[in-house]
């Protein structure tokens, strides 16, 4: 889960709970206290505060402080939500978005392969092509996706328009594909179709071109 996802959660389990929330507050949002505080999320209830920071386990060393500000304020308490190691299925840290040539080069040699009949490594390029579409298209449109998975990539571009509900829906079939082989596992099924339907996916996000209509 995304440090987004996280505060996301977090912030509904407050409202769940009958707070006002504050996402990234700052400026006035901010009490004199807090002022050059860097936090997520404030919820208010009542005369009840609270200040929510998401960290990493390696950010935790500078946390003292503000701990310590917050919880010597009446009315005021602190929450920390930790963020969970990076997974093996995370994109290294050295890793750089390719651009749309490398893309490019993806789609052909998915076609190369997809000709020669190797269905499992085709689907695979493919996929790779189509993420890497999604998160080239998000850029253009000025969607904030960093480090967000797949699934939340295609969510976020459903929700702004740019890809349509079928096609959000036909992606999380994929990615459930995409998993089982990328584990060594067979997945439920594996059809040519849903290569092509990767390719095609990709090349009308480099497109620009707006989402169907549904």
């Amino acid at each position: 889960m995304t440090e987004r996802e996280l505060l996301e959660q977090a912030a509904e389990r407050y409202r769940r709970n009958g707070y006002e929330v504050i996402v990234n507050p700052s400026g006035t949002d901010l009490p004199t206290f807090l002022a050059n505080a860097e936090l997520d999320l404030i919820a208010r209830k009542g005369k009840d505060r609270v200040a929510v920071q998401v960290k990493k386990r390696d950010e935790l060393h500078d946390i003292g402080p503000i701990v310590e500000r917050v919880n010597a304020e009446p009315g005021w308490s602190y929450d920390l939500v930790l963020s969970p190691r990076p997974s093996d299925d995370d994109p290294p840290a050295d890793a750089t978005e390719p651009g749309v040539d490398y893309i490019e080069s993806l789609l052909a040699e998915t076609d190369r392969l997809l000709g020669a009949e190797g269905v499992r490594g085709a689907f695979l390029i493919a996929w790779s092509a189509a993420e890497a579409a999604m998160r080239e298209s998000a850029r253009r449109e000025g969607i904030q996706v960093n480090g967000d998975p797949p699934r939340s990539v295609a969510e976020s571009l459903c929700t702004y328009g740019v890809v349509s509900q079928e096609d959000y829906r036909r992606v999380k079939s994929c990615l459930a594909t995409r998993a089982a082989l990328a584990h060594g596992m067979r997945p439920s099924k594996l059809e040519a179709d849903d290569i092509r339907f990767l390719t095609e996916f990709a090349r009308h996000l480099l497109s620009g071109e707006p989402a169907p209509a549904e």
